[in-house]
């Protein structure tokens, strides 16, 4: 099976949290992102991305000397919504940009009504 499309997933990923606000640029910590082929056991067959970690919200000040938190973009399942390298590089950002608002605290109610994706 030959891939459609020609873009790397880290590249646009990182394209795409460069491109956030400098407010939020400046609160990310501890954070990285991380791409994976499919989803794994005990997640949603459907997702794009998830947030693993403890969001800046809920940190109190004995956070520290964790391993860092993570941003997991599904490859599989952004290429199966995606009908071209374009659109994939879209559907990337808006899933960063969605798991940032995660990140932050934010509820899937808020981070749709704050414009997170």
């Amino acid at each position: 099976m030959t891939n459609k499309f020609s873009i790397d997933f880290y590249k646009e990923a990182e394209k795409a949290a460069a491109a956030l606000p400098e407010e939020i640029k400046k609160s990310l910590e501890n954070i990285e992102i991380f791409v994976d082929d499919k989803v794994p056991a005990g997640k949603l067959k459907n997702l794009l991305g998830f947030y693993r970690g403890v969001s800046l919200k809920n940190r109190g000040i004995s956070y520290g000397g964790v391993l860092p938190d993570q941003i997991v973009l599904v490859k599989k399942n952004l290429e199966a919504m995606s009908a071209n390298d374009e659109e994939l590089k879209r559907n990337i950002k808006d899933t960063v940009i969605h798991e940032v608002g995660h990140y932050l605290g934010l509820t899937e109610e808020e981070i749709k009504k704050g414009g997170f994706g």
